[in-house]
């Protein structure tokens, strides 16, 4: 509540109860000020609460309008690093996102990933990668002796059976 410039100090019986009247008229008028001042400040806040918000309603219709246009422009495709081994491709109800394609059998050794010069295996029932019937696997430092074989696949299932913790399929 505001006070009263005026100040009574004198003797008068009266001085005080003046005094007292003129602090309440003067705060009495001082309350429609006090009201819009109040008022002022509501509207104030009111109004930077509305700049924000009008800032997040224009960051929302950007973001509606780029997906619209992502959606209009249909921009999936499909890519591969390797042609040669694996094709792809991309219709119009493809879930965007990245796949990966696993080889579980690169096919048989000779025929897949052999240099020229070595022995070919066409029949793996029957013939060996080397001439040599005995092999030792090596893994991680260490050495497994395989049994003596004369075919590939036979050679496979003894590198499954050596407890050397690797397999082929």
């Amino acid at each position: 509540m505001a006070t009263s410039p005026v100040g009574f100090t004198g003797g008068s019986l009266f001085a005080n109860d003046l005094q007292q009247v003129i602090t309440r008229a003067v705060n009495i008028a001082s309350l429609p000020i006090q009201q819009l001042t109040n008022e002022k400040n509501k509207l104030s806040d009111q109004a930077t609460a509305l700049s924000s918000l009008s800032d997040q309603i224009t960051k929302l219709q950007a973001s509606i309008t780029s997906l619209t246009s992502a959606e209009t422009n249909s921009s999936i495709a499909a890519n591969v690093s390797d042609p040669s081994v694996v094709t792809a491709s991309a219709s119009a109800s493809t879930v965007p996102g990245t796949y990966v394609v696993q080889v579980l059998d690169p096919g048989t050794f000779s025929s897949s990933i052999s240099n020229n010069g070595l022995i070919t295996v066409t029949d793996p029932s029957k013939q060996n990668i080397s001439s040599n019937t005995a092999f030792t696997l090596t893994v991680a430092g260490k050495d497994f002796t395989l049994p003596a074989t004369s075919t590939l696949n036979a050679l496979a299932n003894n590198i499954n059976q050596s407890g050397a913790g690797v397999r082929r399929p």
